[in-house]
C-alpha cells in the first residue's frame, strides 16, 4: 500500500448524533436482522459514510465490555483503544500512522465499492498489541452507503506461527550444526581409521541430511499453503548439470536397484535463472514417486527442453497411473503409499505454483507410461562454466583480506569458517551486527556473511547500515538464512547461503563474488 494514499481519507466531520440514530434505525427496520446479527458470534459492525459505527452486535460489546449505545458514533481505532486514535483533534483515522493502518485501508476500499480482507496490527493505549483480519463489504439502504465490518482476532495463529518459526530456526540451526561437526570430524580423522568409522558416519551424516530435508519440506510447503514467503529466485542453473546432479544422486538408491536412470540424448543444455534447493526439491519428490512405482528392470528416463520461452523437466516411468487415481493426485491427503503419506505431489504443485511462477503437470498411459513435467517461465542468464575450481591461491588477494562470518550461532560460525579454511580463505566471526560493524571500520574485509536472525539488530537492518557508510558500499554482503523469503526483505542483499548450508554451496556462492573484485 502506498505510504500517502489512504491520508486524511477518514472524514474530519462526523454526522451529530441524531443522524447517526437514524441511520441505525434505518438499517435495522427490519427486526429479524437484528436478531440474526446479535446471534452470530463474530465480531460485526455497520459503518457509515465518515467512518463511524452505526451499529455493533452482541459479540462486539461482550468483547469491548460496552454497551451498543456507547459504540454508536464512534470509529473503529477509537473502540478498540488504538494508541494513535487521538493523536489528532479529528480522532481516528487522521494521525499520520494510519496510512499503514490495515483496517483504515479495508474501510476506505469497502466505501469504494470493494469487497475486501486486510490484517491490521493495532498497538492499544495499555501498550499491548491486537492482531486482527478486518474484513469489509459495502451495501446500500434508501440511497445511503454503508459498510460491513467483521474483526477476527487472529492473536492465536499470530503466536502459534511465531512459535514455528522459532522452532525451524532452532531446529535447522542444531541439525545443521551436527551434520557440519560430523563432516569436520570425518576429515580429522587418520585416514588409515577413517575405513573403520566410514559406515557410522555415512549413516549419521544420511540422517541427518534427511531429517532437515524433511524438516525444510514441512516448513515450505506450511508457508506456501500460506501464501507468506517471497522466493528470490537469483540461482543461475544449468539444465544438463541439473539432471546429472539427481540422476548421481539417486542411481545407488536402495530404491533404484535392478532399475535403469538415464538423461535422454535429446535433453537440451541451457542456462537459467531460478532457486535450485526448490527446484532439486521437486525433482528429489518426482524421482522417488518414479521409483517406488517402477519395477525391476524398468527404466526411468530424465529429459530438460526449451519450448516457447518456456522450461520443461521431466522424469518418466513405465508405470499406468488409473483414472480414478489420476483424478486426486494433486490432493492435500491423497496417497496410494499408505496413511500419513501422500504430501509429496501436492507440495510439488504447491511450490511450483507459489514460488516459482510454474506448473507441475502429467500423463499417464498404458503404453507409454506416465511422465511429470516440471514448466518454468525461461529466464535466460550468460553461458555458465562446466568446471567450476572452489579453492583459492595465494594470488587471490591481499594478506590482511578476509570474509567477516556474522551470526549469534556458535556451531554456524565454527562450520561456516571450517569450509572457508578448507579452501584456502581467511576467516573472521563476530556474535553481532553492532559487533561487526566495528571490526569493519579496523579491518580490510572483502566479503560479508550476514545470519538474518540475529537479536538486537537484524541482518536486514545491519545490511541497510553498511550500504548507508560509502567505505562499505562495495563490499559484498551475503545473506544467511533459513527462510524462502527474498534475502534481506526491503533491503535486499547480493546473495544469499541456504540454511542447511553445505561446503559445495557456500564455496559457489564465495567462489563467484570472489571473482568480481
Amino acid at each position: 500500500m502506498n505510504s500517502t494514499e489512504n491520508s486524511n481519507l477518514t472524514p474530519a466531520d462526523r454526522a451529530d448524533s441524531t443522524l447517526i440514530r437514524e441511520q441505525n434505525s434505518e438499517v435495522l427496520s427490519a427486526d429479524i436482522f437484528k436478531t440474526v446479527i446479535d446471534q452470530m458470534p463474530q465480531n460485526f459492525l455497520i459503518i457509515n459514510d465518515r467512518h463511524q459505527v452505526i451499529f455493533g452486535n452482541r459479540a462486539v460489546s461482550q468483547m469491548l465490555g460496552m454497551a451498543n449505545e456507547r459504540l454508536l458514533g464512534q470509529r473503529p481505532g477509537e473502540i478498540l483503544s488504538c494508541i494513535n486514535a487521538d493523536k489528532n483533534m479529528n480522532g481516528c483515522g487522521n494521525c499520520p500512522s494510519c496510512n499503514s493502518c490495515g483496517a483504515l485501508d479495508a474501510i476506505v476500499k469497502g466505501l469504494r465499492g470493494k469487497e475486501c480482507l486486510q490484517e491490521c496490527r493495532i498497538r492499544l493505549k495499555d501498550m499491548t498489541t491486537l492482531n486482527l483480519n478486518v474484513w469489509t463489504k459495502p451495501f446500500i439502504v434508501n440511497t445511503r452507503t454503508y459498510l460491513i465490518m467483521i474483526l477476527f482476532n487472529i492473536e492465536n495463529k499470530k503466536k502459534r506461527e511465531a512459535m514455528e518459526r522459532i522452532f525451524f530456526h532452532d531446529v535447522m540451526n542444531t541439525a545443521g550444526g551436527i551434520l557440519g561437526y560430523s563432516r569436520k570430524l570425518q576429515d580429522s580423522i587418520e585416514e588409515k581409521k577413517v575405513s573403520e568409522y566410514q559406515d557410522t558416519i555415512n549413516n549419521l551424516q544420511n540422517m541427518i541430511q534427511k531429517m532437515l530435508e524433511q524438516i525444510r519440506e514441512q516448513k515450505d510447503l506450511i508457508s506456501a499453503e500460506k501464501n507468506e514467503d517471497k522466493v528470490f529466485l537469483h540461482d543461475e542453473i544449468h539444465s544438463r548439470r541439473l539432471l546429472e546432479e539427481v540422476v548421481h544422486q539417486y542411481r545407488n538408491h536402495d530404491l533404484a536397484e535392478k532399475k535403469l536412470i538415464y538423461i535422454r540424448d535429446r535433453s537440451e543444455s541451457f542456462s537459467f535463472i531460478s532457486d535450485h534447493i526448490l527446484i532439486r526439491r521437486i525433482l528429489d519428490n518426482m524421482m522417488l514417486n518414479a521409483l517406488e512405482a517402477s519395477k525391476e528392470n524398468d527404466t526411468i528416463t530424465l529429459e530438460s527442453l526449451l519450448t516457447n520461452e518456456s522450461i520443461r523437466i521431466s522424469i518418466s516411468n513405465p508405470a499406468y497411473i488409473f483414472p480414478e487415481i489420476r483424478e486426486q493426485i494433486f490432493q492435500r491427503a491423497f496417497s496410494t503409499k499408505g496413511k500419513g503419506r501422500g504430501q509429496g505431489t501436492y507440495g510439488m504443485k504447491l511450490i511450483s505454483n507459489r514460488y516459482l511462477n510454474g506448473d507441475i503437470t502429467f500423463v499417464s498411459s498404458e503404453d507409454k507410461g506416465t511422465c511429470f513435467t516440471l514448466i518454468l517461465p525461461y529466464e535466460p542468464v550468460g553461458k555458465i562454466s562446466e568446471e567450476v575450481d572452489y579453492c583459492v591461491t595465494e594470488s587471490e588477494g591481499p594478506e590482511d583480506r578476509s570474509i567477516l562470518v556474522v551470526d549469534d550461532n556458535d556451531a554456524n560460525c565454527e562450520i561456516i569458517r571450517y569450509i572457508l579454511d578448507v579452501q584456502g580463505y581467511k576467516s573472521r566471526s563476530s556474535r553481532s551486527a553492532l559487533q561487526a560493524m566495528e571490526m569493519m571500520k579496523s579491518n580490510n574485509y572483502c566479503m560479508v556473511l550476514m545470519n538474518m536472525n540475529m537479536p538486537e539488530i537484524n541482518g536486514a537492518e545491519a545490511f541497510r547500515m553498511i550500504r548507508s557508510n560509502h567505505e562499505f558500499d562495495q563490499i559484498p554482503v551475503i545473506a544467511i538464512t533459513g527462510s524462502r523469503e527474498e534475502n534481506g526483505g526491503l533491503f535486499t542483499m547480493d546473495d544469499t547461503i541456504h540454511k542447511p548450508f553445505n561446503s559445495e554451496q557456500v564455496n559457489r556462492v564465495i567462489h563467484k563474488w570472489m571473482k568480481r573484485q
